[in-house]
């Protein structure tokens, strides 16, 4: 997977847009592109009246290697990623001797 940042589009947009700029980025066909899955999007309203949708997406294409490589001057655009799913940490197999004891008066010390 490659993941592009900072992909920025006005807020009448469609997904159509947001794979042509990624395509753009890449500097390849936007049919290249087999999957696009949106990671984070964002508001940039700093400047008033131009308002943008901001986008980090995970980009699937055919020979990965081959346009990385062709991006070499946006190292902080684009980058290769490895998609790890996220697993819970197992839960304790032995009972706590005592009671956990928690200082202070935030919202744990409260409840």
């Amino acid at each position: 997977m490659i993941r592009i940042n900072q992909i920025k589009v006005p807020p009448e947009h469609t997904r159509e847009d947001i794979v042509r700029k990624a395509a753009r980025i890449l500097r390849i066909a936007p049919a290249g592109i087999q999957t696009l899955q949106i990671v984070k999007k964002s508001i940039d309203a700093r400047k008033k009246p131009d308002v943008y949708f901001v986008y980090t997406v995970d980009v699937a294409v055919a020979d990965q290697d081959k346009v990385l490589s062709s991006c070499r001057g946006k190292a902080g655009q684009v980058q290769a990623v490895t998609v790890k799913k996220y697993q819970f940490p197992a839960c304790g197999s032995q009972p706590l001797e005592k009671r956990p004891v928690i200082v202070g008066t935030g919202p744990a010390g409260l409840f």
